[in-house]
Protein backbone atom coordinates (compact mmCIF):
# COMPACT_ATOMS: atom_id res chain seq x y z
CA UNK A 1 0.00 0.00 0.00
CA UNK A 2 0.88 3.60 -0.89
CA UNK A 3 0.30 7.10 -0.20
CA UNK A 4 -1.63 7.30 -3.36
CA UNK A 5 -4.64 4.87 -1.95
CA UNK A 6 -5.48 7.44 0.48
CA UNK A 7 -8.83 9.27 -0.20
CA UNK A 8 -8.96 11.84 2.56
CA UNK A 9 -8.80 11.85 6.63
CA UNK A 10 -11.94 11.62 9.20
CA UNK A 11 -11.47 13.85 11.85
CA UNK A 12 -12.84 14.52 15.40
CA UNK A 13 -11.75 17.68 16.98
CA UNK A 14 -12.95 18.64 20.93
CA UNK A 15 -12.16 22.83 21.60
CA UNK A 16 -13.27 22.87 24.91
CA UNK A 17 -12.92 26.24 27.38
CA UNK A 18 -15.63 27.76 24.90
CA UNK A 19 -17.57 31.02 26.57
CA UNK A 20 -21.38 30.85 25.34
CA UNK A 21 -21.02 33.85 22.94
CA UNK A 22 -17.85 31.98 21.77
CA UNK A 23 -19.97 28.95 20.72
CA UNK A 24 -22.92 30.51 19.34
CA UNK A 25 -20.38 32.46 17.16
CA UNK A 26 -18.66 29.13 16.15
CA UNK A 27 -22.37 27.32 15.27
CA UNK A 28 -23.27 30.70 13.18
CA UNK A 29 -19.73 30.12 11.38
CA UNK A 30 -20.15 26.31 10.76
CA UNK A 31 -23.42 27.41 9.41
CA UNK A 32 -21.42 29.88 6.55
CA UNK A 33 -18.73 27.06 6.23
CA UNK A 34 -20.92 23.85 5.35
CA UNK A 35 -22.83 26.38 2.70
CA UNK A 36 -19.73 28.46 1.22
CA UNK A 37 -17.09 26.42 2.22
CA UNK A 38 -13.39 27.96 2.81
CA UNK A 39 -10.08 28.58 1.53
CA UNK A 40 -8.29 25.10 1.05
CA UNK A 41 -4.68 26.74 2.70
CA UNK A 42 -2.22 25.03 3.64
CA UNK A 43 -1.86 25.01 7.49
CA UNK A 44 1.44 26.39 9.44
CA UNK A 45 2.75 22.05 10.03
CA UNK A 46 3.51 22.38 6.35
CA UNK A 47 6.22 25.35 7.01
CA UNK A 48 8.18 23.80 9.67
CA UNK A 49 11.34 25.05 7.72
CA UNK A 50 10.93 28.66 7.54
CA UNK A 51 12.55 30.47 8.97
CA UNK A 52 11.22 34.13 10.29
CA UNK A 53 14.89 35.58 9.88
CA UNK A 54 15.83 34.24 6.81
CA UNK A 55 13.36 32.66 5.06
CA UNK A 56 12.60 29.38 3.11
CA UNK A 57 15.39 27.21 1.90
CA UNK A 58 14.00 26.55 -1.20
CA UNK A 59 13.57 30.25 -2.06
CA UNK A 60 17.20 31.05 -1.57
CA UNK A 61 17.74 27.67 -3.95
CA UNK A 62 15.26 28.57 -6.66
CA UNK A 63 17.07 32.09 -6.60
CA UNK A 64 21.04 30.37 -6.53
CA UNK A 65 21.83 32.27 -3.22
CA UNK A 66 23.03 28.78 -2.44
CA UNK A 67 25.22 30.21 0.30
CA UNK A 68 21.58 31.62 1.89
CA UNK A 69 20.51 28.38 1.62
CA UNK A 70 23.36 26.61 4.07
CA UNK A 71 22.78 29.52 6.37
CA UNK A 72 19.28 28.36 7.12
CA UNK A 73 20.06 24.57 6.92
CA UNK A 74 22.54 24.75 9.56
CA UNK A 75 21.02 27.93 11.57
CA UNK A 76 17.41 28.13 11.35
CA UNK A 77 15.57 28.31 14.99
CA UNK A 78 12.65 26.78 15.88
CA UNK A 79 10.40 27.34 18.76
CA UNK A 80 10.29 23.56 19.85
CA UNK A 81 14.17 23.20 19.80
CA UNK A 82 16.23 22.70 23.35
CA UNK A 83 17.67 25.91 24.61
CA UNK A 84 21.31 24.29 23.98
CA UNK A 85 20.47 23.06 20.43
CA UNK A 86 19.29 27.54 19.93
CA UNK A 87 22.68 28.53 21.03
CA UNK A 88 24.38 26.21 18.98
CA UNK A 89 22.81 27.29 15.68
CA UNK A 90 22.56 30.79 16.59
CA UNK A 91 26.39 30.36 16.95
CA UNK A 92 26.69 29.33 13.23
CA UNK A 93 24.30 31.76 12.65
CA UNK A 94 26.78 34.92 14.00
CA UNK A 95 30.05 33.56 12.86
CA UNK A 96 28.62 32.43 9.34
CA UNK A 97 31.13 32.59 6.51
CA UNK A 98 34.34 32.10 9.43
CA UNK A 99 34.47 29.07 8.36
CA UNK A 100 36.99 27.92 11.24
CA UNK A 101 35.53 29.40 13.59
CA UNK A 102 32.06 27.72 12.60
CA UNK A 103 34.42 24.16 12.30
CA UNK A 104 35.21 25.02 16.09
CA UNK A 105 31.42 25.03 16.98
CA UNK A 106 30.93 22.02 15.32
CA UNK A 107 29.76 19.23 17.00
CA UNK A 108 27.83 16.33 14.47
CA UNK A 109 29.78 15.05 11.84
CA UNK A 110 28.20 16.28 8.53
CA UNK A 111 28.82 19.84 10.70
CA UNK A 112 32.48 18.94 10.97
CA UNK A 113 32.66 18.01 7.36
CA UNK A 114 30.78 20.59 6.00
CA UNK A 115 33.15 23.43 7.31
CA UNK A 116 36.29 21.70 6.49
CA UNK A 117 34.70 21.53 2.96
CA UNK A 118 34.06 25.19 3.02
CA UNK A 119 37.70 25.98 4.69
CA UNK A 120 39.16 24.25 1.64
CA UNK A 121 36.40 25.90 -0.97
CA UNK A 122 34.92 28.68 0.50
CA UNK A 123 32.25 29.06 -2.11
CA UNK A 124 31.44 25.78 -2.63
CA UNK A 125 28.06 25.49 -1.39
CA UNK A 126 26.51 23.33 -3.73
CA UNK A 127 28.12 20.31 -3.32
CA UNK A 128 27.14 20.32 0.33
CA UNK A 129 23.82 20.81 -0.89
CA UNK A 130 23.54 18.00 -2.83
CA UNK A 131 24.44 16.10 0.36
CA UNK A 132 21.17 16.83 1.97
CA UNK A 133 18.76 14.16 2.34
CA UNK A 134 16.38 13.28 -0.34
CA UNK A 135 13.32 13.26 2.50
CA UNK A 136 14.29 16.92 3.80
CA UNK A 137 15.04 18.47 0.35
CA UNK A 138 11.19 17.20 -0.33
CA UNK A 139 10.11 19.03 2.52
CA UNK A 140 12.23 22.56 2.08
CA UNK A 141 10.68 22.64 -1.87
CA UNK A 142 7.01 21.55 -0.87
CA UNK A 143 7.34 24.28 2.01
CA UNK A 144 7.81 27.52 -0.01
CA UNK A 145 6.10 25.96 -2.56
CA UNK A 146 3.10 25.42 -0.23
CA UNK A 147 3.84 29.17 0.62
CA UNK A 148 3.63 30.62 -3.03
CA UNK A 149 0.31 28.51 -3.13
CA UNK A 150 -0.92 30.23 -0.31
CA UNK A 151 0.24 33.74 -1.57
CA UNK A 152 -1.70 32.92 -4.72
CA UNK A 153 -4.79 31.60 -3.27
CA UNK A 154 -4.79 34.57 -0.26
CA UNK A 155 -4.85 37.06 -3.65
CA UNK A 156 -7.96 35.53 -5.23
CA UNK A 157 -9.46 35.76 -1.79
CA UNK A 158 -8.87 39.45 -1.31
CA UNK A 159 -10.58 40.09 -5.12
CA UNK A 160 -13.25 38.18 -4.04
CA UNK A 161 -13.76 40.36 -0.52
CA UNK A 162 -13.64 43.61 -2.73
CA UNK A 163 -16.76 45.61 -3.51
CA UNK A 164 -15.51 46.29 -6.97
CA UNK A 165 -15.04 42.63 -7.88
CA UNK A 166 -17.36 40.94 -9.76
CA UNK A 167 -16.95 37.78 -12.08
CA UNK A 168 -19.07 37.97 -15.27
CA UNK A 169 -18.31 37.64 -19.66
CA UNK A 170 -18.03 41.67 -19.87
CA UNK A 171 -16.39 43.00 -16.75
CA UNK A 172 -12.25 42.52 -16.38
CA UNK A 173 -9.26 43.04 -13.70
CA UNK A 174 -6.12 44.11 -14.91
CA UNK A 175 -7.93 43.99 -18.53
CA UNK A 176 -7.99 40.41 -18.63
CA UNK A 177 -11.79 38.63 -19.28
CA UNK A 178 -13.23 37.20 -16.38
CA UNK A 179 -14.64 33.48 -16.91
CA UNK A 180 -18.53 32.72 -17.54
CA UNK A 181 -19.29 30.68 -14.42
CA UNK A 182 -21.65 27.08 -14.25
CA UNK A 183 -24.54 27.21 -11.65
CA UNK A 184 -23.13 26.21 -8.18
CA UNK A 185 -23.50 22.75 -6.82
CA UNK A 186 -25.33 22.04 -3.69
CA UNK A 187 -23.92 21.75 -0.50
CA UNK A 188 -24.84 19.27 2.53
CA UNK A 189 -26.78 19.58 5.62
CA UNK A 190 -25.31 19.51 9.10
CA UNK A 191 -26.38 17.13 11.28
CA UNK A 192 -26.76 18.36 14.40
CA UNK A 193 -26.91 16.10 17.74
CA UNK A 194 -27.04 18.00 21.03
CA UNK A 195 -26.65 16.74 24.83
CA UNK A 196 -29.85 15.65 26.66
CA UNK A 197 -30.58 18.64 28.91
CA UNK A 198 -28.65 21.50 27.21
CA UNK A 199 -31.11 23.62 25.47
CA UNK A 200 -30.25 24.92 21.67
CA UNK A 201 -28.15 27.96 21.13
CA UNK A 202 -29.94 30.32 18.64
CA UNK A 203 -27.40 31.20 16.45
CA UNK A 204 -26.67 34.74 15.37
CA UNK A 205 -28.72 35.99 12.52
CA UNK A 206 -26.98 36.15 8.61
CA UNK A 207 -25.59 39.14 8.62
CA UNK A 208 -27.02 41.66 5.40
CA UNK A 209 -25.23 41.46 2.19
CA UNK A 210 -23.51 44.90 0.89
CA UNK A 211 -24.39 45.06 -2.60
CA UNK A 212 -24.19 47.29 -5.34
CA UNK A 213 -25.47 47.08 -8.81
CA UNK A 214 -23.58 46.58 -11.62
CA UNK A 215 -24.23 48.51 -14.63
CA UNK A 216 -24.71 46.47 -18.19
CA UNK A 217 -24.35 43.54 -16.47
CA UNK A 218 -26.36 40.82 -15.00
CA UNK A 219 -25.37 40.50 -11.63
CA UNK A 220 -24.45 42.19 -8.26
CA UNK A 221 -21.71 42.78 -6.39
CA UNK A 222 -20.95 41.26 -2.40
CA UNK A 223 -18.07 42.80 -0.23
CA UNK A 224 -18.03 40.05 2.65
CA UNK A 225 -15.97 40.79 5.46
CA UNK A 226 -12.56 39.20 5.92
CA UNK A 227 -11.66 36.99 8.86
CA UNK A 228 -7.69 36.88 9.74
CA UNK A 229 -5.77 34.32 11.16
CA UNK A 230 -1.86 35.04 11.85
CA UNK A 231 0.43 32.27 10.42
CA UNK A 232 3.89 31.82 10.41
CA UNK A 233 4.84 32.41 7.01
CA UNK A 234 1.81 34.85 6.34
CA UNK A 235 -1.73 35.65 7.95
CA UNK A 236 -4.90 33.27 6.78
CA UNK A 237 -7.59 35.40 5.20
CA UNK A 238 -11.49 33.93 5.20
CA UNK A 239 -14.45 34.89 3.17
CA UNK A 240 -17.35 34.91 5.19
CA UNK A 241 -20.10 34.09 2.97
CA UNK A 242 -19.92 33.74 -1.51
CA UNK A 243 -22.83 35.06 -3.78
CA UNK A 244 -24.06 32.62 -5.95
CA UNK A 245 -21.74 33.67 -8.97
CA UNK A 246 -18.45 33.73 -6.62
CA UNK A 247 -19.05 30.14 -4.88
CA UNK A 248 -19.82 28.74 -8.43
CA UNK A 249 -16.62 29.76 -9.26
CA UNK A 250 -14.49 28.97 -6.55
CA UNK A 251 -15.97 25.37 -6.03
CA UNK A 252 -15.18 24.09 -9.00
CA UNK A 253 -11.59 25.92 -9.41
CA UNK A 254 -8.40 23.25 -8.99
CA UNK A 255 -4.69 25.58 -8.75
CA UNK A 256 -1.36 23.60 -9.82
CA UNK A 257 0.54 24.09 -7.19
CA UNK A 258 3.92 26.44 -8.74
CA UNK A 259 6.65 24.27 -10.83
CA UNK A 260 8.12 25.09 -14.13
CA UNK A 261 5.25 23.43 -16.82
CA UNK A 262 2.02 24.23 -15.08
CA UNK A 263 -1.08 25.65 -17.02
CA UNK A 264 -3.77 27.86 -15.33
CA UNK A 265 -7.25 26.56 -15.66
CA UNK A 266 -8.27 30.30 -17.22
CA UNK A 267 -6.56 33.72 -17.95
CA UNK A 268 -7.93 35.06 -14.72
CA UNK A 269 -5.47 32.70 -12.71
CA UNK A 270 -3.15 32.87 -15.19
CA UNK A 271 -2.72 36.38 -14.99
CA UNK A 272 -3.32 36.47 -11.00
CA UNK A 273 -0.22 33.86 -11.08
CA UNK A 274 2.05 35.19 -13.40
CA UNK A 275 1.33 38.49 -10.48
CA UNK A 276 2.50 36.21 -7.45
CA UNK A 277 5.34 35.14 -9.23
CA UNK A 278 6.41 38.73 -10.18
CA UNK A 279 6.18 39.42 -6.82
CA UNK A 280 8.14 37.17 -5.31
CA UNK A 281 10.67 37.99 -8.03
CA UNK A 282 10.68 34.77 -9.44
CA UNK A 283 9.93 33.19 -12.63
CA UNK A 284 8.25 29.41 -14.11
CA UNK A 285 11.51 28.32 -15.57
CA UNK A 286 13.27 28.81 -12.43
CA UNK A 287 11.21 26.17 -10.56
CA UNK A 288 13.47 23.72 -13.10
CA UNK A 289 16.62 23.25 -10.58
CA UNK A 290 19.01 21.20 -12.51
CA UNK A 291 21.86 21.62 -10.12
CA UNK A 292 20.20 20.17 -6.74
CA UNK A 293 18.18 16.42 -7.92
CA UNK A 294 17.21 15.18 -4.30
CA UNK A 295 14.08 16.65 -5.55
CA UNK A 296 11.96 18.45 -8.08
CA UNK A 297 8.68 20.54 -8.16
CA UNK A 298 5.40 18.79 -9.02
CA UNK A 299 2.28 20.91 -10.76
CA UNK A 300 -0.15 18.87 -8.47
CA UNK A 301 -3.68 20.31 -8.61
CA UNK A 302 -5.36 21.37 -5.26
CA UNK A 303 -8.86 22.80 -4.60
CA UNK A 304 -9.21 26.46 -3.97
CA UNK A 305 -11.75 25.93 -1.38
CA UNK A 306 -13.16 22.60 0.56
CA UNK A 307 -16.16 22.14 2.77
CA UNK A 308 -15.73 19.35 5.54
CA UNK A 309 -17.95 15.94 4.43
CA UNK A 310 -20.20 13.84 6.91
CA UNK A 311 -19.93 16.88 9.65
CA UNK A 312 -21.56 16.00 12.85
CA UNK A 313 -21.70 18.70 15.18
CA UNK A 314 -21.96 18.15 18.92
CA UNK A 315 -21.65 21.07 21.72
CA UNK A 316 -22.10 20.36 25.67
CA UNK A 317 -21.20 21.67 29.27
CA UNK A 318 -17.47 21.32 29.21
CA UNK A 319 -16.21 19.02 32.09
CA UNK A 320 -13.04 20.30 32.51
CA UNK A 321 -13.87 23.99 32.29
CA UNK A 322 -16.34 24.51 34.85
CA UNK A 323 -18.91 26.89 33.30
CA UNK A 324 -17.92 26.83 30.14
CA UNK A 325 -18.89 24.80 27.04
CA UNK A 326 -17.28 22.22 24.00
CA UNK A 327 -17.48 21.69 20.77
CA UNK A 328 -16.66 18.13 19.29
CA UNK A 329 -17.19 18.25 15.28
CA UNK A 330 -16.51 14.82 13.51
CA UNK A 331 -16.20 15.33 9.95
CA UNK A 332 -14.13 14.15 6.44
CA UNK A 333 -11.65 16.14 4.33
CA UNK A 334 -10.00 14.80 0.94
CA UNK A 335 -6.50 13.81 1.23
CA UNK A 336 -3.82 16.96 1.83
CA UNK A 337 -6.91 19.19 3.25
CA UNK A 338 -6.07 20.59 6.85
CA UNK A 339 -8.80 20.17 9.89
CA UNK A 340 -6.87 23.09 11.64
CA UNK A 341 -7.86 25.63 9.12
CA UNK A 342 -11.37 24.42 9.80
CA UNK A 343 -11.03 25.29 12.98
CA UNK A 344 -9.09 28.64 11.99
CA UNK A 345 -11.89 29.56 9.83
CA UNK A 346 -14.32 29.17 12.84
CA UNK A 347 -12.80 30.64 15.57
CA UNK A 348 -10.46 33.29 13.83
Amino acid sequence: MGPDLITGNRFQIVVRNLAENDLTSALHEIDRVKRDGYPNYFDDQRFGSFDARQGFIAEKILKKHYNGALKIYFSSIHPEDSKEEKEHRKFFYENWGNWQVCLKGATSKFEKETFRYLEKHPKGFIPILQRISHEKMVLFFSAYQSHIWNEFLRKIIRLVSNDSFMFGTSKTINSSPLPVLSKAKGMGEVEWREKKNHPPLSPRSTERSRRSPIKGGEISCRRPDLKISKGIAGDYLFYTQLDDKNKAYLSTLVIPMPASNIRMPDDFTKNLFSEVLKENNLKSPMFNIRKLRQAFFKGIERKAIVTPEDLVVDYAEDEIYQGKKKLTLKFFLPRGCYGTMFIKRLFC
